[in-house]
């Protein structure tokens, strides 16, 4: 059987890599860097329920509320949601990136094409969306877990990072299973799909004040890079084809026959043709 190829996108993994490895080291390293602290330095924070350490630990982890392991188990519910979190940073930024159509229109006639091939973003999207979906889930279990084993499940909707990753939990379902489990895709509409699709802005929009510190460049920088090419798109790319002639081909088939315009033969040119059809009657006359 033939092995599969390595595809370009593949070494966005080894920056997901170093940035599970950050976060371990933040995790188990001391202040400065670090959150890895003595029993007696998280009593003096003082957002610990016990004071500080429990179960006869010298050290563990407590700098916020929503992030406070005290015990053995808590640490090991932490560690697995942090990680989930800090190993999907790459690809959040990704997943807005290889949606910029004309950007990537762009870089197509650059000498990056000597090692990107731009014809893979809609796989890169799709494959990063999933691991996101996956994980982002699990990040949500593991920390709600941990909250309601220490009994501070009221963080879910008394604390801002609580309630939007609430928010984010809820709707990352609506936004990707329907686009890769079989079932779904069957059984809906693919406008109904497309339109669940866009509450990733809303998704993006939660995350941006789940944790600012280090998302509003991860997420929000590509959101925006995103945003800005979507309008270039829609205001500057898009034409008006005043006679067109379409042709059903049995039941799933529709034939669009249409004059080039004039502009399509200026630089740079598109790789991507997204077209508004009007509605056609099941039964034509």
């Amino acid at each position: 059987a033939r092995k599969p190829r390595l595809r370009w996108y593949h070494a966005i993994f080894l920056f997901s890599t170093a940035s599970l490895i950050v976060c371990l080291s933040q995790l188990y390293t001391a202040p400065p860097f670090g959150v890895w602290m003595t029993s007696s330095e998280i009593e003096e924070i003082g957002v610990a329920p016990e004071g500080g350490c429990e179960g006869g630990l010298d050290h563990c982890i407590c700098p916020r509320e929503t992030i406070c392991a005290t015990n053995r188990y808590s640490i090991v519910l932490l560690t697995l949601a942090r990680c989930s979190a800090f190993f999907d940073y790459p690809l959040y930024t990704m997943m807005f990136l290889s949606k910029c159509h004309n950007i990537n229109n762009i870089c197509r006639g650059t000498v990056l094409r000597e090692w990107i091939d731009f014809a893979d973003m809609h796989k890169v999207h799709r494959l990063f969306g999933v691991v996101v979906g996956i994980e982002t889930m699990s990040h949500s279990f593991f920390h709600l877990l941990r909250w309601g084993l220490n009994g501070d499940i009221s963080l879910l909707w008394e604390n801002k990072t609580g309630v939007t990753g609430l928010i984010a939990g809820i709707i990352t379902p609506l936004v990707c299973w329907p686009m890769f489990v079989p079932a779904l895709k069957q059984n809906m509409k693919f406008e109904l799909r497309k339109g669940l699709h866009y509450l990733a802005v809303v998704w993006a929009m939660a995350l941006l004040f789940h944790a600012p510190d280090r998302i509003y460049y991860l997420i929000g920088i590509p959101a925006l890079i995103y945003a800005v090419d979507w309008l270039f798109g829609f205001f500057i790319r898009n034409t008006l084809i005043e006679n067109a002639h379409f042709e059903r081909y049995g039941e799933n088939g529709v034939a669009l026959r249409f004059k080039n315009p004039q502009k399509w033969g200026e630089k740079p040119k598109t790789s991507y043709l997204y077209i508004m059809c009007p509605w056609i009657s099941e039964k034509p006359k």
